[in-house]
């Protein structure tokens, strides 16, 4: 990425961050100096993508200070979604109910469309740490809705951009039938300009992909790109590696698809695999390493690039 764009993303970034702390500011006047601000902190702790919940959180609260926000003292009310949008929403409702008017840590595009509608029709805000649908942006953005990364296709352009450096004429694409599978589809087609061989959509839980192989194995594709994160971009890597496609076509993916966590968990699977990333923990910044440095001592892990957005 060059630097004018990295600037406009931390630009971005720094204007969520500076809304959700104004909002915070606004709510602690508005409620007297005696009681935190509480902020609804939905996300996936539970099932094999619970792990991207559990940095999100883990990455949000490293940034509190002394358990205050921009100064502000606030409270987490954090509820698992399991990932289930219905889970999410019914806990969104149950939050608005009790008065609360800040939420934050959603992270899949599917359940972050159930929750921000009720969020915004009554009255509250909401500060996206990680997915931006499409489906919000344009014509259909709020203005008390904010997006701390980016918007879902745009993050896949670069792959696209990528795979056209790399010389691939004929790539086959896989993602999961849900709005940010979409997205990211529609991103890499964006700026590829060989031909797209086949598009196959999988299932955001699906844990075997042995069907979809068969077919990628037929295409015969110069390359695939993939985007499966958590638990099935897991099983994805296994299993590519395992039927032996990777070592005559070659993945591309977004780092989604292969986070510091799912390198850990897949192994050898992980090697010759290009991916697309804003961020990494071996980022040089001082900011970045100051960070990396400050969530390995809080929990004696390294952090994925959710924990840096939450932060």
């Amino acid at each position: 990425m060059n630097r004018s764009a990295f600037t406009r993303r931390m630009i971005v970034a720094s204007l969520a961050s500076a809304a959700a702390i104004a909002m915070a500011q606004s709510a602690f006047a508005q409620a007297g100096t005696s009681a935190p601000v509480t902020i609804g902190f939905i996300t996936t702790l539970s099932t094999p993508a619970g792990y991207i919940g559990e940095d999100i959180r883990a990455g949000f609260q490293l940034a509190l200070i002394d358990g205050k926000l921009g100064g502000v003292p606030v409270n987490l009310a954090i509820e698992d979604d399991a990932l289930k949008p219905a889970n999410a929403k019914q806990a969104a409702d149950r939050l608005i109910q009790s008065g609360v008017k800040l939420f934050t840590g959603v992270n899949f595009s599917n359940v972050l469309a159930a929750v921000v509608p009720g969020v915004l029709e009554s009255g509250g805000y909401y500060v996206s740490l990680n997915p931006g649908p499409s489906s919000f942006a344009g014509e259909r953005c709020h203005r008390n809705y904010f997006v701390a990364s980016y918007q879902n296709d745009a993050f896949h352009e670069a792959a696209g951009l990528a795979a056209n450096r790399l010389g691939y004429k004929r790539v086959a694409l896989l993602a999961p039938n849900y709005q940010a599978g979409r997205d990211a589809l529609e991103g890499f087609k964006r700026t590829f300009k060989g031909e797209i061989v086949g598009e196959i959509y999988t299932k955001l839980d699906q844990t075997d992909f042995s069907v979809e192989l068969a077919r990628v194995r037929s295409l015969a594709p110069e390359a695939i790109y993939q985007f499966h994160p958590g638990g099935a971009g897991i099983n994805f890597a296994k299993q590519y590696a395992n039927a032996g496609l990777a070592k005559s076509i070659p993945m591309l993916i977004p780092a989604f698809s292969m986070d510091a966590h799912m390198v850990g968990a897949t192994g050898d699977a992980a090697d010759g695999i290009y991916a697309s990333a804003l961020w990494t923990p071996e980022a040089t910044a001082p900011a970045s390493k100051a960070f990396v440095e400050a969530f390995r001592k809080a929990y004696s892990r390294t952090p994925t690039m959710y924990a840096q957005q939450a932060y």
